[in-house]
């Protein structure tokens, strides 16, 4: 299992901006990576999708070619 964050660089013509994603994995097996977290016991920065959540990525299966993104407009 993957623990830690991803730091992900978003591309607009010539300017960039980057940002750390977030892993989440459900009970059911799904796999998300998210702007958002929640700080466990331990440390570990794990992430969470709320109402200040702005960026989920789904990871299924195979990462090189089964991945969503969302982005919530405000």
């Amino acid at each position: 299992m993957f623990v830690g964050s991803i730091k992900v660089i978003l591309l607009k013509r010539t300017n960039y901006k980057s940002m750390k994603l977030y892993y989440h994995k459900t009970d059911g097996g799904a796999e998300y990576l998210t702007d958002t977290f929640i700080e466990c016991d331990n440390g570990h920065k794990e992430g969470t999708m709320n109402d200040k959540t702005k960026y989920i990525v789904r990871i299924d299966g195979d990462i090189t070619k089964d991945a969503g993104m969302e982005i919530r407009e405000n």
